[in-house]
């Protein structure tokens, strides 16, 4: 069992990396990572409308939206693949885009709640 002051190098699995990028925070011991507060907290927990959201443009929010329709666009470039989708709620609707990730048309379907 590891002791308050038991120096990070008696943690199995932590990276060498990771053991210089403590180095560099000035945390040498085991009591003071456990002391060792975040740079920033996310609160994921507040649910806000998509009209809300396009109000605060710019800012982090978090939106439940119900998923209306995904699809894949043709694309002239081998390895690019362009994934659109409407996304809904009951303030909004709106078209999102991503980029390489195929795997998204497996994962989610039409009616889904994200």
């Amino acid at each position: 069992m590891l002791q308050w002051n038991d120096p990070l190098s008696f943690i199995h699995g932590l990276t060498a990396h990771e053991r210089r990028v403590l180095k560099s925070l000035e945390v040498e011991t085991v009591g003071e990572l456990l002391m060792t507060q975040p740079r920033r907290y996310d609160d994921y927990s507040r649910i806000t409308s998509l009209a809300e959201a396009i109000l605060q443009l710019g800012e982090p929010v978090t939106v439940r939206v119900t998923l209306k329709e995904i699809k894949r666009l043709p694309t002239f470039r081998r390895r690019f693949e362009i994934i659109r989708a409407q996304v809904s709620d009951a303030t909004a609707t709106l078209g999102v885009t991503w980029f390489n990730q195929p795997w998204l048309l497996k994962t989610l379907m039409p009616g889904a709640e994200i």
